[in-house]
């Protein structure tokens, strides 16, 4: 059309975004369809725990979308929908860039909230569960792939064609308790955990410039702003 250039498309899908879970970024807000099997009352349970302020500077805290006080809705199909500010995630090609000293602050504040001061019920740890049918899907796939999935604890010389980072997987698998593998259940559910942790997508809050797009609100709460949040799960 006259008058029109070509640009930037307003959307993007950000990297590292999977099939049951749709993610895409418009600006500084991200917007995601959950998995088509999320349960809707546990996600808002966890919404409610993000968006409280004594989680302020800890966990990533959800927009509203509905209305102030309303940061889910489910679509006709009944995908549940969530929207978040946008954080610079770690740069996959850069490990050395994760911010271990940071989450480990991040994780100790998180464990000290004390459950009893949040809106319940707290939902149980999804970790193990959603570790486990991590490993499944991926030894599905080897096994489509023309290889049995190999032992936990194979030697490397007989993992055969077992890639190397799949390798690695199976490996680490075996190491943790047996809980921490969905195969029994955890030895104490008093304490306030994340669930499904991974530092390198810790997102980094994004830092004031004179752009022309308004920043994010600030976290309303009395500490030091965080540089880095940690992602609910979910």
């Amino acid at each position: 059309m006259p008058g029109l250039r070509a640009s930037r498309p307003a959307f993007e899908r950000p990297r590292g975004a999977r099939p049951d879970g749709t993610v895409v970024r418009s600006g500084r807000t991200v917007a995601k369809a959950h998995a088509p099997d999320a349960d809707p009352r546990a996600l808002a349970a966890r919404l409610g725990i993000a968006a409280h302020p004594l989680l302020h500077g800890i966990l990533l805290p959800p927009l509203p979308i509905t209305a102030p006080d309303a940061c889910l809705t489910v679509t006709e199909a009944g995908r549940a929908l969530t929207r978040w500010p946008y954080g610079s995630p770690v740069p996959p090609d850069d490990p050395d860039a994760v911010p271990w000293e940071d989450t480990a602050r991040l994780l100790a504040r998180l464990h000290s909230v004390g459950l009893r001061q949040l809106p319940g019920p707290v939902p149980p740890m999804r970790g193990p569960a959603k570790d486990a049918r991590a490993l499944a899907r991926l030894r599905t796939a080897r096994a489509s792939a023309g290889g049995p999935p190999p032992a936990p604890r194979a030697p490397r010389a007989a993992a055969g064609a077992l890639s190397a980072a799949a390798a690695a997987v199976e490996r680490a698998w075996a190491l943790p308790a047996p809980w921490a593998r969905d195969e029994a259940p955890p030895p104490r559910a008093g304490t306030l955990c994340h669930g499904d942790l991974r530092p390198a997508r810790s997102p980094c809050r994004p830092p004031r410039s004179p752009s022309p797009r308004p920043p994010p609100p600030p976290a309303p709460w009395t500490g030091p702003r965080p540089r880095w949040w940690m992602p609910v799960p979910g």
